[in-house]
């Protein structure tokens, strides 16, 4: 019976339904990554299990789309006069500290077979982070690198599969917004290619009509193998509690709107029942995918972040270096008889300048010896050769991002970043001189210094070449293995932030925005190359579209 667990369960409000928290055992529990196993019930040896991940966007019904789910498995019924939460709602959650928060974990709730009989094996529901909060796209960031970390370490909590991933969204959506698309491609961009066929969308606040969001789905690609509708307003929904001693006076107008209201609660949780009914029935003809490949996807797609962050930080660098070689040979060829005669010829050229950058709650791996940020944000706890960016060289362990690809042991993991600005200086023909012969150790003719820097040029184009190919094969791999190898949704949706930060203008929309600008040209970069079959030019990944005047 449903009711056999109330007696361990802490009741949290009075009614009917009352409604009660389950009574959970946490057995895993990573708490520097928010991620952890609860277990309901008692462990039975050699069962069968399933698991279950549910994704979605914040507001789009996901945690009342759980409850709905525990309390069919546990064989709760619309005329019982108690309810099981498992997950408190997200305003519920979020009076407590972020930090607290239950809305910011990614937890496996496993259900065990002897306290529930809708089904006869062991359940695991993998609940996760809702996409798309106030805290924008760094926060939808985190919560990809929470899965990753999730599917990284599957043995850690018990799991090794995937058998269904319960998308859900609002059943109602006429069309999809850019920061919608967004969020499918976000959920979707994590996922290998195996798992297309095991991925349900579970329709939220829906009526007896066909979902109009089904349209929208097919014009964004969405792959799925059917879908299911919920109203998830009928779970807690109060009852009469007279109806259940004395007939009603059916004249009695005020009570034929609450007869009215109960009868629309119960038709729409006979929707939902049927629902699950259905899911579990597909559920059983659907095989289980390793998440193996996912796990490869997650990491790949770090590295290919890692790579391209690297990759614009190296080109705005190089092309300030390739323009002061340019503009010292178009000096030396240009007046070259000034020059010679008079060493102190002044020219002005363009170079960088280095200085670090604090960060406040945030770490970055950075290059001591290049003076280079390798990887941003990168975790403090783990150790440094689990770095995205020291996983490009295979045979030595080294960096794959710097300038120099240095040693580990010229990185350290600290709480600033070496940022560049492009400033003025004035050379003298003496400068020029000194600068090519300290390192050449040799006294240099106008001819072979000219020779030299059309050398420096060349060396940093092929730096820059051999970036290119390691963001090409990425991009390839990615082709190969994942759901959505390039999410075509990111640079309208950074637009829209852009334009929601210029016009609310609320305080420090500035750095925000220059935040947002910085992300735009990584996608920008990936969406050049993904879709240029001829070589690229990198000049063009230097200089993305603008689409906004500067203010």
């Amino acid at each position: 019976m449903a009711s056999n667990l109330l007696p361990n369960c802490n009741k949290i409000s009075d009614g009917n339904p009352c409604i009660h928290t389950l009574d959970m055992k946490e057995t895993t529990i990573r708490k520097e990554s928010k991620i952890r196993r609860c277990e309901i019930g008692s462990k039975v040896p050699h069962q069968s299990e399933k698991v279950i991940m549910v994704v979605g966007a914040t507001g789009s019904g996901k945690t009342a789309v759980i409850n709905f789910f525990v309390n069919y498995i546990l064989g709760v019924e619309w005329s019982s006069n108690f309810r099981y939460q498992l997950v408190p709602d997200e305003c519920e959650s979020k009076k407590k500290s972020q930090a607290d928060s239950q809305t910011e974990w990614i937890t496996a709730y496993t259900f065990y077979p002897q306290c529930r009989q809708a089904i006869p094996y062991t359940l695991t529901i993998i609940d996760t982070p809702g996409f798309g909060d106030t805290r924008g796209i760094k926060r939808d960031k985190e919560i990809t690198e929470q899965i990753r970390v999730f599917f990284s370490t599957p043995s850690d909590y018990g799991i090794d599969q995937i058998d269904a991933i319960a998308f859900v969204a609002q059943a109602a959506l006429p069309r999809l917004t850019e920061t919608q698309k967004f969020i499918f491609d976000s959920v979707l961009s994590g996922f290998g290619k195996n798992i297309a066929e095991n991925i349900f969308l579970f329709l939220t606040f829906a009526d007896l009509q066909a979902p109009q969001i089904l349209g929208s789905t097919e014009k964004a690609s969405l792959p799925y193998k059917c879908y299911f509708k919920f109203n998830n307003s009928a779970l807690y929904a109060q009852k009469d509690l007279k109806k259940d001693n004395q007939e009603q006076n059916s004249s009695d107008t005020d009570d034929d709107d609450d007869n009215d209201e109960e009868k629309f609660n119960q038709t729409i949780w006979k929707m939902g029942t049927k629902s699950f009914k259905k899911f579990f029935k597909e559920l059983q003809n659907t095989s289980a995918k390793s998440i193996t490949l996912s796990a490869e996807v997650l990491e790949e797609r770090k590295r290919l972040e890692t790579s391209v962050a690297g990759l614009s930080r190296l080109i705005r660098s190089r092309i300030v270096t390739l323009e002061k070689h340019r503009k010292e040979k178009e000096m030396l060829e240009q007046y070259k008889n000034e020059m010679v005669s008079n060493k102190n010829f002044t020219f002005i050229v363009h170079i960088e300048k280095t200085a670090k950058q604090d960060l406040i709650d945030d770490y970055a791996m950075v290059c001591h010896k290049c003076k280079f940020t390798c990887h941003y944000p990168c975790s403090p706890r783990w150790p440094k050769f689990t770095c995205s960016a020291m996983k490009f060289l295979a045979v030595v362990r080294g960096c794959g991002v710097c300038p120099m690809e240095c040693s580990l042991s010229d990185h350290e993991n600290v709480a600033f970043t070496y940022e560049r600005e492009r400033v003025e200086k004035t050379m003298t023909y003496a400068d020029l001189l000194e600068s090519y012969e300290g390192a050449l150790r040799a006294v240099l003719k106008t001819e072979e210094l000219v020779k030299c820097i059309e050398e420096d040029v060349s060396t940093a184009e092929i730096k820059i070449e051999k970036y290119l190919e390691k963001v090409s094969e990425s991009l390839k791999r990615l082709q190969e293995i994942a759901l959505k190898p390039n999410p075509s949704a990111t640079i309208d949706y950074i637009d829209v932030l852009i334009q929601n930060e210029q016009s609310e203008g609320q305080k420090g929309w500035q750095e925000r925005r220059k935040a947002l600008l910085d992300l735009r040209q990584k996608a920008h970069i990936i969406n050049k190359i993904s879709h240029t079959e001829t070589k690229v030019d990198y000049k063009e990944l230097a200089n993305p579209p603008a689409v906004f005047d500067e203010i």
